[in-house]
């Protein structure tokens, strides 16, 4: 066993002394040459606090009871630093409460989507294998949690080569290793051309892959094209053994369908993660027809009546499924809702705190639906900085982010379906032309619905809550 500095804790020189000192605290404690030596060994030499001098591992012991100094599986080197100031370079404060981590490792797509937030094509660039290494260091290191996601997104992310991949995959585990960090890889896929050497790294690898499929029943009038092919590769990736994850998007091309969806998909995928989200007219799909409130529900009511009729055994979409164990568990019982660990499904979102999104050219923005919005960029991978105006424009615009529009929250809390709500997403509010939540008035009919049908519902909450007993937290 080794010792190590707590995250964030660095030696740095004073004088003739030196101090462990914390980027977020400050001084820890000083220390002198020969303690400082000490922390070194410990970090250095497997099993060297037992073969400390009575005094020395005394010293020891009070660091580590401290939490100055915690136990880890493999050595570390440390150099000294000078200036306190020197540690921006090793320790990014931006990263510090991450938990979710959405990587953009490509701006290019091979698809475009009429209603896609992006504003992707085959143009755009590529993130290079040395930013992407430097990244997952800087947030491994750097966060205070031991459990982080990271979403590799773009574009599409499926474009990159192979041998990127290959190398990237392999920097994470390493990173995951040294840094002592549990981390989950996620990717989002449009599925279109995905080679089956791809998906074997990908499945070798760990990685948790989705995808969108929204109108099996009638793909030629659907937003997103080329859905057969996009079929084709899902079933060759559940046949190696991923669980794959689909999204729908409810538009107006498959909202008369919702129903047969909900079958095709069980009848012909099986039991999938699934999420229905609902389209918002933002980046490319700014010139798309918006749906009404009624046709929002309308469609999520086919979901909810599936999901009855199966008492959630077959096909359950995960938006509604937490929805309802809101209702069970919150509404029902009088209870202030759980935040979710992504940040998602909140009045203030995790966006720009514990959750981030950074771009090809290493751009770091407070969500990935707020990519391109140059009021939103909060800073760069690559130019961290070492004065304090730097940290402090990075939080003044993510609290900028938060701040805006606050007048469509105005009747949330008198609201009676408050314990139930996602609050909608504030980044394509306030991206949209209308600056409307539009599923404000959804949620209020969901909610009616879930009081009048609350018998028929409760087994699908026990039934959700029981396989998924410990699944629910974290990401899709």
């Amino acid at each position: 066993m080794y010792y190590r500095l707590l995250n964030g804790a660095y030696v740095v020189r004073n004088d003739d002394k030196y101090v462990i000192h914390h980027v977020s605290y400050g001084d820890l404690c000083r220390i002198d040459e020969k303690a400082k030596e000490v922390v070194f060994r410990l970090a250095q030499e497997e099993g060297v606090l037992e073969k400390l001098s009575q005094e020395d591992k005394l010293m020891a012991q009070v660091l580590i009871e401290q939490n100055f100094l915690v136990s880890c599986r493999r050595p570390l080197s440390y150099k000294i630093l000078d200036n306190p100031d020197e540690l921006r370079k090793e320790y990014i404060v931006w990263f510090k409460d991450v938990t979710y981590l959405i990587v953009k490792v490509t701006n290019r797509c091979n698809l475009g989507c009429k209603y896609c937030h992006e504003n992707a094509n085959m143009d755009r660039e590529d993130m290079t294998l040395d930013l992407f290494c430097n990244l997952v260091n800087k947030v491994l290191k750097s966060t205070k949690h031991n459990k982080i996601s990271i979403l590799l997104f773009g574009g599409e992310p499926t474009l990159m080569p192979l041998e990127w991949y290959m190398e990237a995959l392999k920097h994470v585990r390493e990173a995951e290793e040294l840094f002592e960090k549990k981390v989950t890889i996620l990717l989002q896929s449009n599925f279109i051309k995905v080679s089956a050497e791809k998906l074997r790294l990908f499945r070798d690898a760990g990685i948790k892959l989705s995808t969108s499929i929204d109108n099996p029943i009638n793909p030629l009038s659907s937003y997103r094209p080329l859905a057969n092919e996009v079929i084709k590769t899902c079933i060759a990736a559940q046949n190696m053994g991923f669980e794959v994850g689909v999204i729908l998007t409810i538009n107006k091309t498959n909202i008369n369908d919702i129903s047969s969806i909900c079958h095709w998909m069980a009848d012909n995928l099986g039991k999938i993660r699934f999420k229905a989200n609902v389209m918002h007219p933002v980046g490319s799909g700014e010139t798309t027809v918006a749906l009404s409130s009624k046709e929002i529900f309308e469609a999520q009511k086919n979901i909810l009546t599936y999901m009855i009729k199966t008492e959630g055994r077959e096909l359950v979409e995960r938006n509604l499924a937490e929805e309802i164990v809101r209702f069970f568990e919150n509404h029902l019982q009088d209870k202030e809702p759980k935040k979710p660990a992504m940040g998602c499904c909140a009045k203030n979102c995790g966006a720009g705190k514990t959750l981030l999104s950074v771009e090809p050219n290493g751009d770091i923005y407070p969500c990935a639906r707020l990519s391109d919005d140059i009021e939103y960029l909060l800073g760069n991978v690559n130019n961290y900085g070492l004065d304090s105006s730097n940290v402090n424009n990075f939080f003044n615009r993510a609290n900028q982010f938060h701040n805006v529009n606050q007048e469509i929250w105005q009747k949330c809390q008198s609201c009676s379906a408050k314990t139930i709500c996602s609050y909608g997403c504030k980044a394509f509010i306030i991206r949209s032309k209308t600056k409307e939540n539009i599923e404000c008035k959804p949620t209020l009919l969901r909610f009616a619905f879930y009081q009048e049908n609350k018998d028929a519902l409760r087994k699908v909450y026990e039934t959700y809550v029981s396989q998924n007993r410990n699944k629910r937290e974290g990401s899709f």
